[in-house]
């Protein structure tokens, strides 16, 4: 598969489970090889309804809390996040690295789809036509 169709497929698992996460990811700062700020730990940093659904994942789990220290004082709610994801790889998803693509991939693709999926939204919100103008 190329980075594009893994980062469609991530897209669709996000649009499920964190209905308009394209708004709070952060372009400037996304990084797909960094744990907390790849588009998945953004969305779950930033998106409240998604982060309570990866916290009751991950206590079930034995896990800390996203963000939380575990038994080493290290995130690794976060780093485990990225690679697994309610159970799917997240390779798959376009969440981190797949053997047949790179970091840099990844993260032009979401950069390319955020993006695009912004201009979308700005195109398809109504032109205010109420304006009153007064002397």
């Amino acid at each position: 598969m190329s980075a594009e169709q893994y980062v469609a497929r991530g897209a669709a698992l996000l649009d499920e489970v964190a209905p308009g996460w394209e708004t709070v990811i952060n372009v400037r700062t996304l990084n797909i090889a960094s744990a907390s700020r790849c588009a998945l730990a953004q969305t779950a940093a930033n998106h409240g309804e998604f982060q309570q659904k990866i916290n009751r994942y991950y206590r079930r789990l034995g896990l800390s809390p996203l963000g939380g220290p575990d038994l080493n004082g290290f995130g690794m709610a976060d780093v485990y996040l990225r690679h697994t994801v309610f159970g799917y790889e997240g390779w798959n998803y376009g969440f981190t690295c797949a053997p047949d693509t790179s970091y840099a991939e990844l993260e032009w693709c979401w950069r390319e789809l955020i993006l695009a999926r912004r201009k979308a939204q700005q195109k398809a919100k109504p032109k205010r036509t109420d304006y009153v103008l007064t002397a």
